[in-house]
């Protein structure tokens, strides 16, 4: 059988992102019927011959018992100190990231002082200043516990890296005793990069040269973060298989100009992964990426000629051994990339293949950021709720803009030694990073530049394609998986095409979470209203949703600097902003909107379709649904309500990353 890690990666994969859904009753359920059915597979010759069958079993076998065991071991003692105080010596084994309000570190606990208390356990301290130790430097505190979520979609990837905690740290002891580890090099070296980033490229350049550098991204500045995932290519800013392959392509070119032999020469560039892995922190992207390179350089080393696919499920794997691993948004689109190129790509590349070799290169960037957002397509649709359509088409310029950037901060690095060198250099870098940032800049103002994506239309296509490829791959046979790309093509007009006939007259109700407060988004084919906008992911949220819509008529409701900029940045013709505290719109005989401010705070009711429902400063009250969102203060997640007259339905956006 043909990739036998290829299919068990992705069998167990995809049972611990359903078990991540559905819980740990459901693992224990699946685990026994998995078993049975891997028993009875073995039993019948025609299945035993298969493979497949009882290997994808087997593997469905193997998810549940990771899981369970990591739920069993690891989350639940440790969920069970929530709320808990405890006495609680740690050391800190990253650098300061910043945060909302303050600085967030992830620590490790040397010692807890409750009875029962798990011990060696990582977990993010937030503070309001910089925490006065060095990394590994012994700290003594009193820490309350809380858990960070209930499951691993709703952590935002802080389960994929083993942290189920968190807590606030006001007041501490420092002591002389250090902790010996390893890593603490390897945080030296990151820490002295930031440093001498920060003293030689400028301020607004540095956040992104540090971001492809090290994945340290603490210093990106929020404009240009959403500028480029506006645009599409904020893949370039997270550390992954574009910087790791610049990185050790450029260590193997170096060691072959300098003539040294075929094996120590690829030796060495398996060393340079494995060092650049542990320089971004062992990032899940990396980890895929690393695990795929240390697979095909090691083939090399044994002169044996290994399958990308099947290093792929292997890296899959071995990440899974971590069962919330797949809960990180980050790891899911990564992952889904790779399986575009491998499988997509070289079909595209078929169709035409250009003979001026000048072309070749922009059109393979092309074909691949094609492949790449039909593979990444279902992750954006649950991760986001939106996708960039400028993208595809700006990864031509943007990936050797940010391959020129990478590699001319490496040599900054190197050569830091010779000023001459490292001002050059740094020149260099600095040129990079701002042209990156300009053109993201450029094309984020876009009107075609974003689509939204999170209508329940949409997630019924993407099951659609699922069901028919599920159903080509069990049966096999090149013509089928051909018949069914056809049928996918059909099945997604025709059911867009319904969607846009029923949906036509509908009003959607859009809640954008923000730092203190929801803001609220309702629109319909012709007019928006936006209320509440408070914060810059709230307006930047909003102005994506208003530029994707193409709205005839929009009203901001004025409630502070972020709404007027709202205003101003759509269509001046269209957009109106309302300084009144109080109004009272019919935009249609479908749709009415009240805003007033009372003792309470801000409050906008929305009546659709003869349904009432009301925002009281980000909570939510509507005829249909018990979910509230508390007070003053933000949800974790934003909701999507669609009205019409056929009914009401609501679906959570971006819940699993902020």
């Amino acid at each position: 059988m043909k990739r036998v890690f290829a299919h068990i990666g992705f069998s167990v994969a995809i049972t611990l992102i359903l078990l991540n859904f559905t819980g740990i009753r459901a693992a224990l359920a699946i685990t026994v019927i998995a078993g049975a059915l891997f028993a009875l597979f073995l039993c019948i010759r025609k299945t035993r011959k298969n493979v497949a069958a009882p290997l994808c079993m087997l593997s469905v076998f193997l998810a549940c018992i990771i899981f369970i065991s990591t739920y069993y071991g690891n989350f639940l003692p440790q969920s069970r100190l929530n709320g808990k105080t405890a006495e609680t010596s740690f050391y800190v084994v990253s650098l300061d990231e910043k945060a909302t309000n303050g600085y967030s570190y992830t620590v490790k606990t040397n010692y807890i002082n409750l009875n029962g208390a798990p011990q060696n356990i990582k977990l993010t301290v937030r503070t309001d200043e910089k925490i006065n130790a060095q990394p590994y430097q012994i700290i003594s505190a009193d820490l309350k516990f809380n858990l960070v979520a209930d499951n691993g979609f709703n952590s935002y990837g802080s389960f994929g890296e083993n942290i189920f905690l968190s807590s606030k740290l006001y007041k501490y002891e420092v002591s002389d005793q250090k902790i010996n580890s390893p890593y603490k090099f390897i945080l030296k070296i990151k820490s002295d990069i930031r440093d001498l980033v920060r003293e030689n490229i400028n301020k607004k350049m540095q956040g992104v040269i540090l971001a492809i550098v090290t994945g340290d991204k603490s210093d990106i500045v929020s404009e240009v973060k959403n500028n480029f995932k506006e645009s599409g290519v904020s893949h370039v800013m997270a550390v992954s298989g574009l910087h790791l392959t610049a990185f050790s392509g450029t260590v193997y070119q170096i060691l072959k100009k300098l003539r040294i032999s075929k094996k120590p020469r690829t030796a060495l560039s398996l060393l340079s992964v494995i060092f650049y892995m542990a320089l971004t922190g062992f990032t899940k992207s990396v980890m895929r990426t690393g695990i795929m390179m240390i697979v095909l350089l090691a083939g090399k080393l044994f002169d044996e000629k290994s399958d990308s696919l099947n290093s792929l499920g292997f890296a899959v794997f071995l990440i899974c051994f971590n069962p919330f691993a797949v809960t990180d948004a980050g790891a899911l689109l990564t992952v889904s990339a790779v399986l575009g190129i491998l499988t997509i790509n070289p079909i595209l590349n078929g169709l035409y293949k250009p003979k001026i070799k000048i072309i070749k290169y922009p059109y393979d960037i092309f074909t691949t950021s094609v492949s790449v957002f039909i593979t990444t397509f279902p992750v954006m649709y649950f991760v986001f709720g939106y996708v960039s359509l400028i993208g595809t088409v700006l990864n031509i310029i943007m990936i050797p803009a940010a391959q020129f950037t990478l590699i001319s901060a490496y040599l900054m690095i190197i050569f830091q030694w010779a000023a001459p060198l490292l001002s050059f250099f740094a020149a260099l870098s600095n040129a990079g990073a701002s042209f990156m940032i300009m053109l993201a800049e450029k094309c984020a103002g876009l009107p075609f530049a974003v689509k939204d994506i999170s209508s329940p239309v949409t997630g019924l296509v993407i099951a659609a394609v699922f069901a028919l490829f599920g159903i080509a791959f069990i049966i096999k046979g090149k013509p089928l998986l051909k018949r069914c790309a056809v049928i996918s093509v059909v099945v997604s007009a025709a059911v867009l095409a319904v969607s846009l006939i029923l949906n036509y007259n509908s009003i959607f109700i859009r809640t954008i979470s923000g730092y203190d407060s929801t803001a609220e988004v309702v629109y319909g084919k012709d007019c928006a209203v936006v209320v509440g906008i408070d914060d810059y992911s709230q307006y930047y949220t909003a102005k994506y949703i208003l530029i994707s819509g193409n709205f005839d008529s929009v009203i901001v409701a004025d409630s502070g600097i972020y709404s007027e900029k709202l205003a101003k940045d759509i269509d001046s013709n269209s957009a109106e902003i309302l300084k009144s505290g109080d109004f009272d719109i019919d935009l249609s005989h479908k749709l009415n909107v009240r805003y007033y401010n009372d003792e309470s705070g801000d409050k906008a009711i929305f009546t659709v379709f003869d349904k009432k429902f009301e925002f009281v400063s980000g909570k939510c009250e509507n005829d249909f649904s018990d979910s509230l969102i508390n007070g003053n203060r933000s949800s974790e997640y934003d909701s999507e309500y669609t009205i019409n007259k056929y009914g009401f339905s609501e679906r959570r956006i971006n819940q699993w990353l902020k």
